[in-house]
């Protein structure tokens, strides 16, 4: 895997205590898994805004950050706040792969959460999905990044963040093999208004995720 920008959010609202200990579990797996030369970002959101790390995976390291005994909590949270916290966290650095986690619960937040669906970022969604309310899992990049913090699936999860961490750009972008080093939409790859089966396998990869919404 190559390095990336690992940005984790924890909703941090009451509910059963397995839950919690279970989706830290997950978190602090996520990050065993990323190499030496990432960078993390770790916040919690309860009744404010906790940054607790926004380091190099190096000093997450050496500083023995345990994210259990960092616990905050509330009765609900503001979804627009969330959101705004969300996209600041993916503002430096520049050149990594970009890759988001959310922890949380579904009936806590109020309000609505789409203006992470649309920062196109690649986003992991660890919730309860036997809740009525599928908010918090619609902002995950497919279904297939969505993790229930009971019967969560190591190996799935750990595929899908190697394969997403390959894709430098967005989910609505691509990097071409020109060397102008600049993410490309997905939308208009040829040049054109012309369907992505016009373009090489390559950018079909990287564009997989657009693919699927059209």
């Amino acid at each position: 895997m190559v390095p990336v920008l690992l940005s984790i959010l924890v909703l941090a609202m009451h509910h059963p205590a397995d839950v919690f200990v279970n989706q830290m579990k997950i978190a602090e797996y996520a990050i065993s898994l990323i190499p030496n030369g990432s960078h993390i970002h770790i916040g919690i959101f309860a009744y404010k805004y906790f940054e607790l790390f926004d380091e190099s995976k190096e000093k997450y390291e050496n500083q023995m950050l345990q994210l259990l005994y960092n616990s905050n909590y509330t009765l609900y949270i503001s979804a627009s706040s969330v959101t705004l916290q969300y996209i600041h966290n993916f503002k430096i650095p520049p050149g990594l792969p970009q890759i988001g986690l959310i922890l949380g619960s579904e009936s806590r937040v109020t309000g609505d959460m789409t203006g992470i669906k649309r920062l196109k970022k690649k986003t992991f969604v660890v919730v309860d999905i036997t809740s009525p309310s599928k908010g918090l899992a619609d902002l995950a990049t497919s279904p297939d990044h969505v993790f229930s913090p009971f019967a969560f699936d190591a190996n799935r999860f750990s595929n899908l963040l190697n394969n997403d961490a390959q894709l430098l750009c967005d989910t609505d972008m691509y990097l071409p093999s020109s060397a102008n080093g600049s993410c490309q939409p997905c939308m208009n790859p040829c040049g054109a208004m012309l369907p992505l089966n016009c373009t090489t396998r390559d950018i079909q990869r990287q564009c997989k995720y657009y693919e699927k919404k059209q």
